[in-house]
């Protein structure tokens, strides 16, 4: 899809033939004529998967069918009678879709009660259990193509006279561990809001042809590289005695600072004059790094910004919550928790009725994972933290000698007793067991009546099938450790 719309966007004749065919289903399929003229100035406007969004959305409302999961509010204004439009989407405010983008075009302040009962309603109907916490799964960088990105996207605004800094994770990384943070999802750049308007950057960043789309979010652009790389570039802006930075959802506050450079593999980048201030401010205690980060509630300096898009975005967290075998208090008491204190909506209070469910609450979470844990090294030792983290009890499955000769016709260094002994000496290992044979992972799951199955990165999709019985989450390797490294190290030396 991607590479569709990149080719789209640059050549505007198969753009407009593309259009014209949507256009001509959506006057079949009833699209209101002001809908379809208003697709037409975006389409003129934007790149082409504005219009054709638009577009998609009202088909599938005609033809009831599921609709996209694509804002249109941002597209219809006032001008393009939102009466009619209201008239649309009123009848059929039942379904979410459908009223987020009808309450989100009549109105963009969070103190109407109408807006506010729906918001309690929409969630007390859907909050029927509440478990215990599943963590995200960290983001995964190819920081060798990311720097690329980074280094032509600074170069090209470069040129144009804009000066721009790393902030945020990109910052932290360079700041902390001298390199791009392996676990991000994404880079974040800083430009001064009176150096460039948010439609400057767009123009010079499409000029470019560096970029397989670029999107106006809000006081950010959220660029894609052509080599798969997400690059978010937020205006800073002056507000009393602090800067900001951030969306229509979200506010980041910082001391005011100047740039200064800073060598980084052979190139100069700015970046703020006191960084270590700048990262207290984002992150608190940024030199320890953290296994799970949530940007919505564990930045000290955030703030929710006060639109009605924010309140969607925390309900949303609230709902995806209910798709998931196990639910995430965490996510769901903290989304609860901000609509009640910084938008006044007060979801029924009284959470313990919540308890009383098809989904049985958890007290304790058991957590399992498996390992031949030979020549037991540092990729060991992490793997067996992180995973204990996402529970109360943590069961290590110890793989057999047998198992082992089995799989690579060679045993271990060290026999299955004295590895079981290893891992069973760490704190955070409550019991560990043999493990004998690949195919009675299922069996060792309902044994020990785990809830959650931790495995490497490496194992990525393999144990898929365990998720009618468990959550599967798939950890990140320890970047170049391994036993086979270690003892083909040994037989080097």
């Amino acid at each position: 899809m991607k590479h569709l719309l990149y080719i789209l966007n640059h050549h505007p004749p198969l753009k407009n033939i593309t259009f014209g065919v949507l256009a001509g289903i959506s006057r079949i399929t009833g699209v209101p004529a002001q809908i379809i003229r208003r697709a037409q100035k975006v389409n003129k406007e934007k790149e082409a998967e504005y219009s054709l969004g638009l577009l998609a959305w009202f088909i599938a409302f005609r033809l009831r069918l599921t609709i996209p999961d694509y804002n249109i509010y941002h597209l219809i204004g006032p001008e393009d009678q939102i009466k009619l439009v209201s008239g649309l989407l009123k009848p059929r405010v039942s379904d979410y879709r459908i009223a987020k983008q009808y309450y989100l075009l009549h109105g963009s302040t969070t103190d109407d009660e109408e807006f506010k009962s729906f918001i309690k309603r929409l969630i007390e109907d859907k909050l029927t259990g509440i478990g215990q916490p599943v963590s995200q799964k960290p983001g995964s960088l190819d920081t060798d193509a990311a720097f690329k990105c980074l280094c032509e996207t600074l170069g090209n605004l470069a040129k144009h006279d804009i000066q721009a800094f790393l902030v945020s994770g990109t910052l932290l990384g360079f700041i902390r561990e001298d390199h791009l943070l392996k676990h991000d999802n994404d880079l974040d750049i800083g430009v001064f809001a009176e150096d460039a308007t948010i439609n400057e950057i767009i123009h010079f960043l499409q000029a470019s042809n560096n970029y397989t789309s670029v999107y106006d979010l809000g006081h950010m652009i959220q660029a894609t590289h052509n080599n798969g790389t997400i690059i978010d570039i937020f205006l800073h802006y002056q507000e009393g005695d602090q800067l900001w930075h951030g969306t229509d959802i979200h506010r980041w506050f910082n001391s005011p600072f100047k740039l200064t450079t800073r060598d980084f593999r052979g190139n100069t980048f700015l970046i703020p004059d006191n960084p270590e201030r700048y990262l207290d401010e984002n992150y608190g205690d940024w030199h320890r790094p953290a296994l799970f980060w949530d940007y919505s509630f564990d930045t000290p300096n955030q703030i929710f910004s006060d639109t009605r898009k924010a309140v969607f975005f925390l309900v949303e967290r609230i709902l995806k919550e209910f798709d998931k075998p196990i639910l995430g208090r965490y996510q769901i008491e903290t989304a609860m928790t901000a609509l009640s204190d910084q938008f006044g909506i007060n979801i029924n209070e009284e959470t313990d009725e919540y308890h009383l469910s098809d989904k049985q609450p958890r007290d304790n979470i058991t957590v399992i994972t498996f390992g031949t844990f030979d020549l037991f090294h540092i990729g060991h030792l992490n793997i067996l933290k992180r995973a204990a983290t996402y529970g109360d009890k943590l069961i290590v499955g110890v793989s057999s000698d047998k198992m082992n000769f089995s799989k690579k016709n060679a045993y271990p260094v060290y026999n299955q007793d004295d590895r079981m002994n290893i891992v069973n000496a760490f704190g955070y290992v409550d019991e560990v067991f043999l493990e004998e044979s690949l195919e009675l992972k299922h069996q060792y799951i309902e044994t020990f009546n785990a809830d959650v199955l931790i495995m490497g990165d490496d194992w990525e999709g393999e144990f898929d099938d365990m998720s009618d019985i468990c959550e599967v989450i798939y950890l990140p390797r320890t970047e170049d450790i391994s036993t086979t490294k270690t003892k083909d190290s040994i037989k080097i030396s």
